[in-house]
């Protein structure tokens, strides 16, 4: 009987330590003083898919294979948006959305990363 004393109380201590990330999943309504970004990736048409990580600040938020997307909440401010390393500065305003299209070739061997803003598409970086 002693030893099930023990080992319910050993069952019950045990805690998994919280890890907080900066970047949240996007919440149906935004929260306060931040800003949402949602990056979309092409179908690149490769029989082999191929990964595409996407940075915020130097910190892989999310990966993305061919015709997925990822919505991410920011806090807003100056934040360093890109892909495979390369970064693009960027102010983020508050209760702002942001769209990006990641476009890579059939070979996936180049990329390039598309703010679109109101119908139009600002190219930022490529590879």
């Amino acid at each position: 009987m002693l030893l099930a004393v023990v080992l319910s109380a050993c069952s019950t201590i045990s805690e998994q330590p919280s890890s907080h990330s900066v970047f949240q999943p996007a919440m149906s309504h935004m929260s306060s003083g931040k800003a949402r970004i949602t990056f979309v990736r092409n179908r690149n048409d490769n029989s082999v898919p191929i990964i595409t990580a996407v940075s915020i600040d130097d910190w892989v938020v999310a990966t993305l294979g061919p015709g997925e997307k990822a919505t991410l909440e920011v806090d807003a401010g100056l934040r360093y948006v890109g892909l495979k390393g390369k970064n693009t500065p960027m102010t983020l305003k508050p209760a702002r959305d942001y769209f990006f299209y990641i476009e890579l070739n059939k070979e996936g061997t180049q990329y390039e990363l598309h703010s679109v803003l109101k119908s139009t598409t600002k190219h930022l970086h490529n590879s």
